[in-house]
């Protein structure tokens, strides 16, 4: 793995209710309102799908091609909800024209300190971070696999990749095991949550 980050939710400026639990409140009040995010089954949207079963929330998921075209819509009101990368919010933050209600995060980042999460909000396992990482097709042999990851460690952990990750990434390569076990635990949580929320790509 190379690097995590969060899923943010944001509120269109003209969407009332202030911080997250006024505007779950607005939401129980007013079911069915769409929010933008990257594509079914995206992270963005799956974090949604868990908010919603967690508070008990209906809204709809807006699929676009990509979160800029999300972010137009929801700076100028076309959306009234984002959910997706941080780091695409950033430099729009002192606009005024949306706030991020919540992190996906443990803990509130270094970047935002005044955006809390939503586990500090009242949902404690709201906590989802989205990753990339390297992957070696199966059958790899095993001494391929630990060079492999300990290039990569020594990479990221470099002074040059450091300067050049974005302030909502946290970096810092798992080990082999690790990673596999990271894997294997989204893989099974994210599909009880898709089976249970019947969540479709379509």
């Amino acid at each position: 793995m190379v690097y995590r980050a969060p899923v943010a939710f944001a509120a269109a400026a003209s969407v009332p209710g202030g911080d997250l639990a006024g505007t779950l409140a607005w939401l129980k009040a007013n079911p069915g309102q769409p929010f933008g995010s990257v594509g079914n089954g995206s992270t963005p949207h799956l974090v949604m799908e868990m908010l919603q079963g967690r508070t008990g929330l209906s809204m709809v998921n807006v699929a676009y091609r990509g979160e800029q075209a999300a972010l137009a819509d929801l700076m100028t009101g076309r959306i009234p909800f984002y959910a997706g990368s941080l780091n695409t919010l950033l430099p729009h933050m002192e606009n005024r024209s949306f706030r991020v209600l919540a992190l996906s995060t443990p803990e509130r980042l270094p970047a935002t300190p005044e955006v809390p999460t939503f586990r500090e909000q009242g949902h404690p396992d709201l906590v989802v971070r989205y990753w990339h990482g390297i992957c070696a097709p199966a059958g790899t042999p095993p001494e391929v696999c630990r060079i492999l990851a300990g290039t990569l460690r020594k990479a990221v952990g470099s002074e040059l990749v450091r300067q050049r990750a974005t302030p909502d990434m946290t970096l810092g390569p798992l080990s082999l095991d690790e990673f596999g076990r990271l894997i294997r635990d989204d893989h099974a949580s994210y599909g009880r949550l898709i089976r249970e929320r019947n969540i479709s790509v379509a």
